[in-house]
């Protein structure tokens, strides 16, 4: 990872997701770029914003880059901007800046995730933990394989725990999970890439397709630091992360989304 994206209105809500990008920074080594759409003068904001920054970044490697724009945020912007610098975005949601949000979900989800090709962090409202010691990661087990191997290697930057759970019943079950034995090939994956500390799951709801709902229960009594989807436009978890609701369930999750985007 070299290079994390943080828009910024300098609101609250885009100090917490600063607060959480430099984390992942000091861990990581990579450069953080503040994006501004700049339509008042903010000098003084973007002042107090280097100056804060400062304080969090306890790497001294750590490059910092403002920049300021009349442009919107999305994938257009990005592009034209950093080309395909960027290795993730980590954005502030819902709270008192609801159109900063708007510009990450709803519409632009599956723009930005599809065309700019990197990983999304959405940091709610309120949230001022920094660590990331265990990660919840929800599969449909289509591609176990594939996706275990990203998580694990964004879990190694921190060290951190991998709790990978199902929500089933769901109607197809793509990862077809009565016929497979999951556990078996976690293993397997736990040989591969030399990382142990990896848990399975399986998340039981009421009635057939209830993602939204499962992953909640999971999240409820499981303490996590982060929750993993992937957008593989696929049924099931992928149609809770594009849905029109997306907004409303993502942001009503306590804790930073991480969402990687389609294969």
């Amino acid at each position: 990872m070299k290079k994390i994206l943080i828009p910024t209105d300098f609101s609250e809500i885009a100090h917490n997701a600063a607060k959480f990008a430099t984390s992942i920074a000091n861990h990581t080594g990579a450069e953080l770029i503040f994006f501004h759409a700049e339509k008042h003068n903010g000098s003084d904001e973007l002042r107090k914003l280097k100056e804060d920054t400062k304080t969090l970044l306890l790497n001294p490697s750590v490059k910092t880059e403002y920049v300021v724009s009349d442009k919107l945020f999305n994938s257009l912007t990005i592009k034209g901007l950093f080309g395909n610098s960027i290795d993730l975005i980590v954005i502030g949601t819902s709270g008192e800046n609801a159109d900063l949000s708007k510009k990450l979900f709803g519409t632009n989800t599956s723009e930005i995730i599809e065309n700019i090709n990197c990983p999304v962090i959405a940091v709610p409202a309120g949230y001022n933990d920094q660590k990331i010691q265990k990660i919840s990661y929800a599969s449909d087990l289509s591609k176990l394989d594939h996706e275990t191997a990203r998580v694990i290697a964004f879990a190694k930057l921190f060290n951190a725990a991998i709790e990978i759970f199902h929500v089933s019943p769901v109607f197809p079950d793509l990862g077809d999970v009565e016929k497979m034995d999951v556990q078996s090939r976690i293993d397997q994956l736990k040989q591969k890439h030399d990382y142990s500390a990896i848990k399975y799951f399986v998340e039981e709801t009421p009635h057939d397709n209830q993602i939204n709902k499962g992953i909640k229960s999971f999240l409820s009594h499981h303490h996590s630091d982060l929750l993993v989807l992937f957008h593989n436009n696929l049924e099931g978890i992928d149609r809770f992360i594009t849905s029109s609701e997306t907004e409303k369930s993502v942001t009503q999750i306590k804790i930073p989304v991480l969402i990687f985007p389609k294969a």
